[in-house]
């Protein structure tokens, strides 16, 4: 072979090898292991903290039975992330950490893949805007996404079948499911002292179209009396709840009636 021919076929031969993406290098990435996996939005490093998953929220896996879709985003993670090096990114408009003591983060794999946001994409996971975080709408486009695909958790089959009770609502979510009992997760932004009865408010203005309501009427306010809870209007307010309940439709907007503060979840 002609030694200048050789020579010319080098390069190409070394440009068609190099086909992986390049590995993602930020100045802030703090790179570690994961060495467990618990659930589809937490897992453990191998210096020992934990990490919480920034904007997103997965099925839980302590409930009884346990939603499948906890366990196919628990087995999706650990494909992801166990055993690999990822990057942790914090945000700016996130907390360093949880009252749990976990730390915030966005994940990233060497590739780039921000893990986050793929289990958003897969239906196994949705956007949770309870706090604002920088990738919020980006998140919200995902699930949407994932719901118009009827990706994982937004099949139609598991819509149509399952029991809300496993599902974390947010208040607009919640009226799809009028009529059925579901938790509703949202943060008491004004409540009110009727005399007769107490309402919560997910909207400052009670009377906009967004807002979620619950409602405690006086013949059960004893039952919060006798938890310590004098004044429930007072207590609640500005708090993050689940609250569990049948799902009801008045005056055009979804509402849970309570009568004992079992029903009411306060978050940390």
């Amino acid at each position: 072979m002609n030694k200048s021919f050789y020579l010319l076929l080098i390069p190409i031969v070394v440009s068609c090898t190099q086909t992986s993406p390049p590995p993602l290098t930020r100045m802030d990435c703090d790179w570690q292991v994961v060495t467990k996996v618990y659930d589809g939005d937490t897992v453990k490093l191998e210096n020992g903290n934990r990490v919480r998953y920034i904007g997103i929220d997965s099925p839980e896996m302590n409930t009884d039975p346990v939603d499948p879709f906890a366990i196919k985003a628990t087995q999706e993670n650990e494909k992801l992330v166990f055993n690999h090096k990822v990057c942790l990114i914090k945000d700016a408009l996130t907390d360093n950490e949880d009252k749990y003591g976990r730390l915030l983060r966005y994940l990233y794999l060497e590739d780039g893949t921000l893990i986050n946001k793929t289990l958003v994409e897969e239906g196994l996971a949705k956007a949770y805007t309870v706090f604002p975080f920088s990738k919020r709408d980006e998140f919200i486009t995902a699930e949407k996404e994932a719901q118009d695909k009827q990706l994982g958790m937004w099949t139609k089959e598991n819509i149509s079948n399952q029991n809300t009770n496993s599902l974390v609502l947010s208040p607009l979510e919640a009226k799809n499911y009028y009529n059925t009992y579901g938790t509703v997760q949202f943060t008491v932004m004004s409540s009110h002292d009727s005399g007769k009865a107490i309402f919560f408010n997910s909207e400052t203005n009670y009377q906009s179209s967004n807002n979620f309501t619950v409602v405690i009427f006086y013949s059960s306010k004893n039952t919060f009396i006798k938890a310590g809870i004098e004044n429930p209007a007072q207590y609640y307010l500005h708090k993050t709840i689940q609250v569990r309940g049948k799902i009801q439709k008045y005056q055009g907007k979804p509402e849970i009636i309570v009568s004992s503060p079992t029903s009411i979840s306060i978050l940390p």
